[in-house]
């Protein structure tokens, strides 16, 4: 239902953008377009998502290259 990306210890090399991609039935669907985190260095960006398929797993792309602490991945188990 929602994805939570932590740069809260890499304020000087957090990545510019970054976007989530996830995999359900076995095919990729973006959770999150390709999006500025940069204003975020410092702290956590959340996104909700809009997701009605079984996502199985999700992947992380930063943009150009930076540090992420953590992803938190939260949703509804079946």
């Amino acid at each position: 239902t929602r994805i939570q990306i932590d740069v809260t210890y890499v304020r000087n090399n957090n990545p510019r953008e970054l976007s989530v991609t996830g995999l359900a039935n076995g095919k990729p669907v973006n959770l999150v377009k390709r999006t500025p985190v940069k204003a975020f260095a410092g702290n956590k960006v959340e996104f909700q998502l809009d997701a009605l398929e079984k996502i199985e797993a999700v992947h992380v792309t930063v943009f150009p290259d930076g540090g992420i602490n953590r992803v938190h991945v939260f949703g509804i188990i079946e």
